[in-house]
């Protein structure tokens, strides 16, 4: 039985670059930085998507980590994108606020490969631009 979720955001044009997204009750700007002509009021989209990626893998991993008493508070990721054309690598870099073991070290890393973004990354979602 195959269950689906939706979500929607809106992206509405502020002038130049500026785009702010709404979700739910929830705001991001978007921007270009100043030298691309932009006002520098938000993150570019590719680091957004990275955060998201990384954020969507920290929750994964506190999920974990709070089932098995492992503290996370102060638990840092550090997401980089060597883009390169239409691909390139994403490198995250998990830091924890205290040292855990090798056992959970790999559990770790078998979890935060569960992340519903990484597993989209692998098996991509089908995108269409419909105009009104």
């Amino acid at each position: 039985m195959s269950t689906s979720t939706i979500y929607s955001v809106t992206c509405e044009n502020f002038g130049g670059f500026k785009f702010l997204a709404k979700s739910r009750h929830h705001k991001v700007i978007f921007d270009q930085p100043v030298e691309k002509d932009g006002e520098d009021t938000g993150m570019k989209p590719p680091e957004l998507f990275i955060a998201s990626l990384g954020a969507c893998m920290g929750q994964v991993i506190a999920k974990f980590c709070k089932q098995n008493n492992i503290t996370t508070k102060g638990m840092l990721l550090t997401v980089t994108w060597k883009k390169e054309h239409n691909s390139g690598e994403i490198n995250i870099k998990l830091s924890m606020p205290k040292a855990i073991s090798e056992k959970y070290e790999k559990a770790l890393i078998r979890v935060a490969n569960e992340c519903p973004l990484h597993k989209a990354l692998h098996s991509p979602p089908k995108i269409t631009l419909k105009i009104n």
